[in-house]
């Protein structure tokens, strides 16, 4: 069996490689030449990296084609990372990226095709709601609004082609090796060095699932023997908690004063939803998947690793 990661140079495909690893399954990178990633990639004696010249459907087809993987998986996404969110960049590298991507796969067909979707396809929701499947796909940011296109695209898509898909919606990942600018790992840098972190008033409710979690999900969907293809799952802990209590609990797992934090220093971002909370029964009845690591114990692997 081998595993096929786009997108492969994320700290949540490192966490998948790490599972692959252990499970004694071939990974296997897809990566891009003329975006360097090929630099970017852990050298691991077990993974094999194929390189396709560029995102163009025929350079990815050849990769796809040498690569001949059982499963394929999507982590790639344009407008991760907020300075990346130019409209042309969005489409280009969300629905465009995945249409091409699955083209590619069409004539050497994997047995799943798996898309990392985003909770921030969903519309808004009331507090107190845990947001399902069929929740309004009614996005209001630029992101989610590009993340809600591709799958929308890629569902419509992979059918026309023969490629069986499944999107997991991931909401608030989050652990090792995550980006130096989110939440947890910009707390952590600053009290590290017992500097005070400027922070919003942190009444946002927000659902944390760490990445070893997530790593667990895609492989629960490839080895779900009945997953129905052409169908969205959510992923996430189901477990609501304010982005101050978040704060406070990596002060207390670094054994620094809360005083270092400073709520209310900054302004709550425009147009931030201040309820995002995933229910994710619907995959744990088809998938048999459930989060076993608790946001506290994320947090001190986070601390502990100092990777941060």
């Amino acid at each position: 069996m081998s595993v096929l990661v786009a997108g492969a140079t994320g700290f949540i495909a490192q966490a998948l490689f790490r599972c692959l690893e252990i499970l004694g399954i071939q990974a296997q990178a897809l990566v891009f030449t003329n975006r360097e990633q090929q630099n970017r990639i852990p050298g691991w004696a077990a993974l094999e990296v194929h390189e396709a010249s560029s995102t163009d459907t025929a350079s990815m087809e050849e990769a796809i084609k040498n690569a001949s993987p059982e499963i394929v998986v999507n982590l790639a996404a344009a407008g991760v990372s907020p300075d990346e969110r130019q409209p042309d960049n969005l489409r280009a590298g969300n629905a465009g990226l995945l249409s091409r991507l699955l083209e590619a796969c069409a004539k050497n067909p994997p047995r799943l095709f798996l898309h990392a979707g985003s909770w921030s396809e969903y519309g808004p929701a009331g507090e107190d709601t845990l947001i399902n499947e069929d929740h309004p796909v009614t996005p209001t940011s630029e992101y989610g609004i590009a993340k809600a296109a591709a799958t929308h695209l890629g569902s419509t898509l992979a059918p026309e082609l023969g490629v069986p898909m499944v999107t997991l919606r991931l909401f608030h990942v989050f652990g090792i090796g995550e980006s130096k600018y989110r939440l947890i790992p910009s707390l952590m840098k600053g009290l590290s060095a017992d500097l005070p972190v400027d922070l919003t008033p942190g009444s946002q409710v927000r659902d944390f699932i760490y990445v070893d979690d997530v790593a667990n999900a895609f492989r629960a969907a490839w080895d779900t023997a009945n997953l129905q293809p052409y169908q969205v799952f959510n992923v996430c802990s189901g477990s609501p908690i304010t982005v101050r209590a978040v704060a406070e609990k990596v002060a207390d797992a670094m054994e620094k004063p809360r005083g270092l934090l400073n709520f209310d220093a900054l302004p709550k971002r425009d147009n931030e939803e201040p309820w995002v909370v995933g229910d994710n029964a619907k995959f744990a009845g088809a998938a048999g998947w459930r989060p076993g690591v608790t946001l506290d114990e994320g947090i001190r692997r986070m601390a502990a690793s100092g990777g941060f």
